[in-house]
């Protein structure tokens, strides 16, 4: 027994004594490790922890404007305030967020988000900032470049807790002094068993503090401040907030730009818009974007982005106040060389907004026999100088409100966009159609060219031609009768062009379409546009070839039908090139650029596209079926001319091509709509010394005669009446 406890004890002792050397060397590799981090390195590591409270912030430049022609803003930033708050900052988070509540008027809804968010927020994530859902509103206007100002006598206004809503106090005895709709000042709309009333602008007067919506009791509330353009009134929230920084700890305003569209569908499709950048985007330009970051889409913002974005700068934050520098750190500071941000370059237009309005009337106020529908849901009309290039006008109908997508969009208006049956988004001035009848100038100069025909050829047209076992007609069913080029300009006669077609072959008229006449090709413009396409034998249809080439093709291309597409701004280059006596001209949209100290940068001077290789004659002969089209009573585009008191004459030529479209699942108006013909009409005035080149498309729009002629001579008589054709307007 004793022997057995003699061994029992050994080992007692055995293990005790591991234990000992065990803990004892434990021990000793953490006295170890603290003596190097606090004796060895203690001064690296202290430097380490100094700095990483120093973080490098990146200053985002401004967004260059964009204006018209005449200086009018079409893009522009508006300064914002977004409020946020630091959960780790708080002492108090119920207390602060109750104060900073009653100060600026946030509902419970945004009281009981915030707390939630924050409660939810652990760890590092109580430094991470939880914004406000609404922005604050400073020395502006909420959307507007325009100064509150202050109220000589402060505003009273009831306001619901629970719901957010502002409602005005309404005294029925003062209705008339009650009524603070400026913009549209109608008499109020009485609701509610005359206890409520609203007005044009949906303002909502009530005679008790007790909201209609949920029954809360309503509270009083006094503004300081109006807006002068809508008799709104506000406090400067951003002020409240910074003049309480003790009460409200941990509570900030971050300053922010958003960009705003004065003139909002007006020149939305040739300036574009800007919107956060996504995933791949901060990805492949790391150095430039950042998530959040405004990147241009559409238009202009998109073609001149480096332009208008400006350089990126930088500077050094101290994440913590209390921080001791020691010498290391302050040698990093003072070598640190902070970075300017360069604001983004201005950028100013050819277009002009009065020309724009014109663009936009025309197609709206368009009088049709069909009364109770648009006559034209979808259109496109572009005008520009012949001589320099410059694209005064683009309008494309529908369209949509650049401000909808700058901002953030509610899901009804994304919803709208996407269900819409005409697609708003398309440019239709950019977008290829086929051209009917407007390409025949083409045609005829390719036949001058090559002595195929001279102005004395003459055609038979029965109102149709036999070719190939195929009966091709002519719009007139009953014939022309003899034709020669003249009349078969001004009388659009497609039977004659067939026979040309005939001699001239695909290939050939290809060639001419696409080296001598520029067509297929891009403008020159700065905005995105599509190149068309020119057929040939090889390849006829745009996107697959075609094994067996059919000889009636070429008779189709030679009036513009069949696979050949070109674009509204093609056409107005090409008719700009007939106005010039050959010279065609490169298009532009840019007029020029300046920096923030209005210094040029950049001036777009008028240059040759390309020129037309035809004989003076050849064109000349063009030119005179192009007048004799207008001012021919019985010419095609008769309908085009300016009334008899104006003494501008014009010249063009109508257009009408087959397009007809099958949709399934879409109303029977739209399936209607899709069987009619593409209208064209394009011209140039004045006839001699042309000072602008108007092209307009009617997609599905019927008859280029009866239907677009109207329209281009109700452009061109409001832009010479307005003197808006004069070359030097706008220019400094």
């Amino acid at each position: 027994m004793s022997v057995f406890s003699s061994d029992k004890r050994f080992e007692y002792r055995t293990q005790a004594s591991w234990s000992v050397l065990i803990l004892g060397a434990l021990f000793s590799i953490i006295l170890a490790r603290f003596f190097v981090l606090q004796i060895v390195r203690g001064n690296e590591y202290q430097r380490i922890n100094q700095q990483s409270q120093v973080r490098e912030r990146r200053i985002v430049p401004q967004r260059g404007k964009i204006t018209d022609r005449m200086g009018r803003v079409m893009a522009r930033n508006i300064t914002t305030y977004r409020g946020y708050v630091v959960p780790h900052r708080m002492k108090n988070p119920n207390e602060t967020i109750e104060a900073l509540g009653d100060l600026i008027g946030l509902a419970d809804p945004e009281r009981r988000r915030l707390l939630a968010r924050m409660e939810e927020m652990r760890g590092a994530e109580r430094f991470n900032r939880v914004y406000l859902s609404h922005q604050l509103v400073g020395e502006r206007c909420p959307g507007q470049d325009q100064a509150l100002k202050a109220l000589d006598d402060p505003h009273e206004h009831y306001w619901c807790p629970k719901c957010g809503r502002g409602f005005e106090i309404w005294n029925k005895r003062e209705e008339k002094q009650s009524i603070r709709c400026t913009r549209r000042p109608k008499k109020l709309v009485i609701r509610n068993e005359g206890r409520m009333a609203i007005d044009a602008c949906g303002m909502e007067y009530l005679t008790e503090p007790v909201c209609p919506y949920d029954g809360r009791s309503l509270q009083t509330r006094t503004s300081r401040l109006v807006c002068p353009n809508t008799g709104e009134t506000f406090n400067n929230e951003v002020a409240l907030i910074e003049s309480r920084k003790d009460q409200l700890q941990g509570v900030y305003v971050e300053t922010d730009f958003r960009r705003d569209y004065p003139y909002g569908t007006l020149g939305s499709m040739p300036v574009g818009y800007v919107n956060e950048v996504n995933a791949r985007e901060v990805k492949d330009q790391r150095d430039i974007y950042r998530p959040g970051d405004r990147i241009g889409r559409r238009g202009v913002e998109r073609a001149l982005e480096a332009v208008l974005r400006g350089r990126n700068g930088t500077y050094l934050d101290l994440r913590r106040r209390n921080v001791v520098p020691d010498i290391n750190l302050i040698h990093y500071l003072n070598r640190y060389r902070p970075v300017a941000a360069l604001p983004g370059h201005h950028v100013m237009l050819t277009l002009d907004l009065e020309i724009q309005k014109i663009l936009k009337g025309a197609l709206r106020d368009y009088e049709s026999d069909r009364r109770g529908e648009d006559p034209f849901p979808a259109a496109a009309i572009v005008v520009l100088q012949p001589h320099t290039g410059a694209v005064l006008g683009m309008y494309s109908k529908p369209t949509y409100d650049a401000n909808h997508w700058a901002n953030k969009m509610s899901k009804a208006i994304k919803r709208r966009y996407d269900q819409h049956e005409h697609a708003p988004m398309i440019n239709r001035a950019t977008t290829s159609y086929p051209p009917g009848s407007v390409f025949k100038p083409v045609t005829s100069l390719a036949g001058l060219d090559l002595g195929l025909i001279d102005e004395n050829t003459e055609f038979d047209c029965p109102g149709y031609y036999e070719y190939q076992h195929r009966r091709f007609r002519c719009h007139k069913r009953n014939g022309h009768g003899i034709m020669n080029l003249h009349k078969a300009i001004v009388y659009s006669c497609d039977v004659y062009f067939y026979k040309l077609a005939e001699q001239l072959g695909i290939d050939r008229l290809h060639d001419y379409t696409l080296n001598s006449f520029g067509l297929g090709q891009k403008t020159g413009i700065e905005i995105s546009e599509a190149k068309g396409w020119i057929p040939s034998r090889e390849k006829y249809f745009p996107r697959r070839s075609i094994k067996k080439f059919k000889p009636g093709w070429t008779l189709s291309m030679a009036v513009g039908q069949g696979s050949l597409l070109t674009t509204p701004l093609q056409i107005a280059q090409l008719y700009a090139g007939l106005a010039n006596d050959g010279k065609v001209p490169r298009l532009h949209i840019v007029d020029r650029i300046v920096d923030d100290k209005n210094h040029v940068l950049y001036q777009a001077l008028p240059s040759i596209h390309t020129e037309l290789p035809f004989k003076p004659e050849h064109i000349d002969m063009v030119q005179q079926a192009l007048f004799d089209t207008v001012n021919d009573d019985d010419g095609t585009g008769h309908y085009a001319q300016l009334k008899k008191q104006t003494d501008v004459l014009v010249s063009g030529k109508t257009g009408t091509a087959e397009a007809k479209e099958g949709r399934a699942g879409v109303s029977q108006e739209l399936r209607e709509w899709l069987l009619r013909d593409h209208a064209w009409f394009v011209g140039y005035a004045p006839a001699t010394r042309p000072e602008i080149v108007v092209v307009v498309v009617l997609e599905h729009g019927g008859s280029g005669g009866k239907d677009a002629a109207p329209i281009f001579r109700t452009v061109v008589e409001t832009i010479f009446a307005r003197g808006l054709n004069l070359a030097n307007r706008g220019q400094p």
